[in-house]
């Protein structure tokens, strides 16, 4: 009786596979030692080698469906797998190479349902990973540029989204309540779906890795982890470059203030520097290297408290003008404290001259711990 079912369902395949002109048809059955993959070539000379659609109101267009294998392969089984140009490699100059086409066309009226292009769910059930490091890679959708060529690339873009309103020059677009070209987010799920409890170590929406494996050989002249085109424009009424609701925002770095006219780097913060004395020998709490022709004015404050009780503390605010003239950096003018408060009178914060560096020393007091936090405020012209 199998036989017989399996012979029908050839005989249907056949018939379908000519329907579309195939040229090429190669079916492995199901062999019972083998039962986890069963192959189906359709080759077409035409630019469609395999056409499915849908009239009425059936189900799924197309599905793939598949029951996890009992047993182990050293090569991961792939669901579905689609290699454009038979995995070969493309040639001539086309202006365009579609993968993947995924597009659907709604049609006026009220549409009160969600359209979504791609929808993805990995879900681990419980207990679905007993032991090891199962989850530690899982990722719902994965999308990887790879450039291995010696020619020039105008642009590489892993991932463009857009959201664009048109259809031509009659078509007054309706009102958006609100549009994100990406919208992300982690936590736990609601509802009924929501555990008990949980715990997740470290969240991050987005997660922007260092830079890969550079070398002196394998170089980026400029690199940007989050690089952010002109905001304001024509016809917009509110514009913002970053916009947060409540939260600390925290920085590893320098943070610089861009002027918007030629010839001044802008309003620039330094990042925050902690550094210890144990005696009344002056100690470099913080450094700011110059660059030549440019005039600085600096501000810096400094923190500084005693490490044991902490029963004295002191901090400072100072202003200095300095130039960078050809190469030699000198003072103009004394150092403006702009504000001091000492426990102690023995202590003090200055600024200092080493080269093309403005540094701000700071002095303690003999066989006593100090933590001295200090950062620069500066701005610059040439």
């Amino acid at each position: 009786m199998k036989k017989k079912i399996h012979t029908i369902s050839l005989l249907f395949f056949l018939m379908f596979c000519q329907s579309v002109q195939a040229r090429t048809v190669t079916i492995r059955p199901y062999i019972p030692s083998d039962p986890i993959f069963s192959t189906v070539t359709v080759d077409n000379t035409a630019l469609k080698a395999l056409t499915v659609r849908q009239d009425g109101d059936a189900g799924d267009v197309l599905k793939v469906d598949t029951t996890s294998p009992a047993s182990t392969h050293s090569t991961p089984p792939v669901v579905l797998s689609v290699k454009a140009n038979g995995g070969n490699v493309f040639v001539g100059s086309g202006n365009q190479i579609t993968v993947g086409l995924l597009r659907a066309y709604v049609s006026s009226g009220t549409q009160s349902g969600r359209l979504r292009g791609i929808d993805s769910l990995i879900s681990f059930s419980e207990g679905a990973i007993q032991s090891g490091v199962g989850g530690s890679a899982t990722r719902a959708a994965n999308y990887s540029l790879a450039w291995n060529s010696t020619g020039t690339a105008a642009e590489l873009v892993g991932l463009n989204n857009t959201i664009l309103t048109g259809g031509g020059a009659t078509i007054a677009a309706g009102t958006i309540t609100a549009a994100y070209a990406n919208r992300a987010g982690i936590g736990y799920q609601s509802g009924t779906a929501a555990p008990a409890s949980g715990t997740i170590v470290t969240g991050a929406v987005y997660k922007i890795a260092s830079p890969k494996n550079t070398s002196a050989q394998r170089t980026i002249t400029t690199n940007v982890g989050l690089d952010i085109d002109d905001q304001a424009a024509t016809g917009i009424t509110n514009s913002f470059a970053i916009r947060t609701g409540t939260g600390d925002v925290k920085f590893g770095d320098d943070v610089q203030i861009t002027s918007d006219s030629v010839g001044s780097d802008g309003l620039i913060t330094s990042a925050n520097n902690l550094v210890t004395s144990t005696d009344g020998a002056p100690v470099v709490a913080n450094t700011l290297t110059t660059e030549t022709d440019k005039i600085y004015h600096v501000e810096a404050m400094v923190v500084a408290s005693e490490t044991v009780d902490h029963d004295e503390a002191a901090s400072y605010h100072l202003a200095g003008t300095f130039k960078n003239d050809a190469g030699i950096l000198t003072q103009i003018g004394a150092t403006t404290v702009v504000h001091v408060a000492e426990d102690n009178a023995a202590w003090d914060a200055n600024f200092n001259i080493s080269g093309t560096t403005i540094q701000i020393l700071a002095t303690g007091a003999a066989a006593t711990n100090i933590n001295w936090s200090s950062s620069f405020i500066n701005l610059n012209a040439y």
